[in-house]
């Protein structure tokens, strides 16, 4: 299998982590692209997670009391606290 690069920069970069890794090219550019799909991964986990805490927050709030309830219990008729 054959992967060519074509741009000096990233063929710069790939030699510099390859390097300052010990690994080869093949091994540091396959070690960086292992860790920005696992850090993707993370990310959709992550966002997956915040999902359920908000469906289920919704849920745990629907039905209960609003704004204008709350307030009737902290404060009076003239808006100071009770």
């Amino acid at each position: 299998m054959n992967l060519n690069i074509k741009s000096a920069e990233t063929h710069r970069l790939a030699v510099q982590l390859a390097k300052e890794t010990g690994d080869s090219i093949t091994g540091a550019v396959t070690k960086a692209i292992r860790a920005e799909l696992r850090k993707r991964e993370d990310k959709q986990a992550k966002l997956a997670r915040i999902e359920k805490i908000l469906e289920y927050t919704s849920k745990a709030l629907r039905g209960g009391p609003g704004s204008a309830d709350i307030d009737a219990l902290l404060y009076d008729e003239a808006g100071l606290p009770k």
